[in-house]
């Protein structure tokens, strides 16, 4: 089974911190792999429109941001940027590359 996930974090999708699962704000799951990457692909092209920054890490992990969007942090007394991730998982498990 494969997931695409979109999450809202302080820190960019590859992290896993632990409670990463928490910041999910959209689930799309697939039984294979190429409907998934095509999804995930799709997410990326336009979630590229509407941020302003954007980094990958590896082929299937994306981070995006616009500068202005930070958030209050209540634990650290600052505020820090509010990060939009992508992220396509095999078995909610980083894919091996070679896959891609």
């Amino acid at each position: 089974m494969y997931q695409v996930i979109e999450l809202e974090s302080f820190v960019e999708p590859w992290w896993f911190l632990d409670g990463w699962q928490r910041d999910i704000v959209a689930e799309a799951d697939f039984t294979y792999l190429a409907p998934a990457q095509n999804f995930y692909e799709q997410s990326q092209r336009l979630l590229t429109e509407k941020y302003e920054s954007c980094l990958c890490q590896k082929s299937h992990l994306t981070a995006f941001w616009n500068q202005t969007d930070c958030v209050w942090c209540e634990a650290c007394a600052e505020e820090l940027q509010l990060y939009h991730g992508l992220i396509l998982l095999e078995d909610w498990q980083e894919i091996n590359s070679t896959k891609r």
